[in-house]
């Protein structure tokens, strides 16, 4: 029995070393645009979804997510009406939690409840920042009524450890960012629309076909033609003369522009 005790006792000496957690608040905000949905790294959702609402602006509260509370709220007073999506509305969702328990990635769906230009704002706020990392950075994005924008934002407190927010682009998002930004006046005429759609359906035809390299290399040609434009209208711009047919605005460029780079970085290159 003697010689079964002692290793019985070093077991039992054994200790799991567990992180301190440490508390921090995530901050979101959005303008009027859009409503979002949190999901966290459990899968849990809290938000406001529209889809399914016939009215979107109202939408459906989703609350899985412990200490996390989204509100959406007038800022100010509308000239038009009192509907509240027509009013200046602030988007917020803000949520306590504890690093690196609840560290992870976590996903934000922007819905698209009027067609526009949004702004996103995240900011991490932690109780010390000297043990855990602070985070904050400002998006900004066209949408289409309807319309679907996800973002990937991770999140892990140690410091020296990664903290990035990245947008997840498809084909789909470029052609509603084309679409919104041909609402909205900010890109010429309805003949350029159409002829980048039918741009858009020869990388999409060469992605059926499993041609990734032939599909960079149509979505790398369509990138070349939108620089191409914008160079121009910055011409006509300079010289302080009307608009021509074709022209694109510095802010629906730079959404464009950045949304076919996030595209070809997921290509390969041969």
């Amino acid at each position: 029995m003697k010689h079964m005790i002692a290793p019985l006792l070093a077991i039992c000496a054994l200790q799991v070393t567990v992180s301190a957690q440490e508390e921090a608040v995530l901050w979101i905000t959005t303008t009027n645009e859009v409503h979002f949905v949190v999901i966290d790294p459990y899968s849990r959702r809290t938000g406001r979804d529209p889809r399914g609402s016939k009215e979107l602006w109202v939408g459906t509260s989703v609350r899985e997510i412990p200490k996390a509370n989204y509100s959406f709220e007038s800022v100010g007073d509308s000239p038009i009406d009192d509907s509240p999506h027509r009013n200046d509305v602030m988007h917020r969702f803000t949520y306590r939690f504890t690093s690196p328990g609840n560290d992870g990635a976590y996903m934000i769906d922007l819905f698209g409840i009027e067609t526009g230009m949004y702004r996103f704002y995240l900011h991490v706020e932690p109780d010390d920042v000297d043990k855990i990392q602070r985070f904050e950075t400002e998006e900004r994005g066209l949408v289409v009524k309807g319309g679907l924008i996800r973002y990937r934002f991770e999140y892990h407190g140690q410091h020296g450890k990664t903290v990035r927010l990245s947008k997840n682009i498809q084909l789909t998002n470029i052609r509603e960012d084309i679409a919104a930004a041909h609402q909205l006046s900010f890109l010429g005429d309805k003949k350029l629309f159409d002829d980048w759609n039918k741009e858009l359906d020869k990388f999409e035809r060469d992605l059926g076909k499993k041609d990734s390299a032939k599909a960079r290399q149509e979505l790398d040609k369509f990138g070349k033609e939108v620089d191409k434009l914008r160079k121009e209208t910055i011409k006509h711009e300079d010289k302080k003369i009307p608009k021509p047919s074709k022209f694109i605005t510095q802010d629906a460029y730079q959404v464009i522009r950045e949304d076919i780079d996030i595209l070809l970085n997921q290509l390969p290159k041969k």
